[in-house]
C-alpha cells in the first residue's frame, strides 16, 4: 500500500523545507493557476507532516532571513519559468492546430 506523496501550496512552507534540504517538484494545476503545488514524492510523509506542525505552531522557530528570502525567490523564479514554458507550449499547439484545417 503506497501513500499519497506529501504536497503543499504554501510558498513560505516550501521555502522552509528547502532550507532543511527538501527539494520540491513544482506543478502548476492548470495554465492560469494562481498557486503552484509543491510535491515531495520521495520523502517520508510523516517527517514532512511533523515539520509542517513545527513550522505552523512553533512561535520561537528561527531561520536565517537572508537564506529564507533567497529560497522564496528561487521557488518564485522556478514557478514563473514553468508558467512561461507552459504558455509557450500552449501557443505552439494553438498555432499548429490552426494550420491543420487549411
Amino acid at each position: 500500500m503506497q501513500r499519497e506523496p506529501f504536497y503543499t501550496k504554501d510558498l513560505h512552507f516550501a521555502a522552509y523545507l528547502m532550507l532543511n534540504g527538501y527539494e520540491p517538484e513544482i506543478r502548476i494545476p492548470f495554465s492560469k493557476a494562481r498557486r503552484a503545488v509543491f510535491l515531495y514524492p520521495e520523502t517520508d510523509f510523516s517527517t514532512l507532516r511533523d515539520l509542517r506542525t513545527k513550522f505552523e505552531g512553533d512561535k520561537n522557530l528561527t531561520v536565517n532571513l537572508f537564506d529564507y528570502v533567497r529560497a522564496m525567490r528561487e521557488l518564485g523564479d522556478r514557478i514563473n519559468y514553468i508558467k512561461r514554458e507552459t504558455l509557450k507550449k500552449e501557443a505552439g499547439q494553438n498555432d499548429h492546430s490552426e494550420g491543420v484545417g487549411m
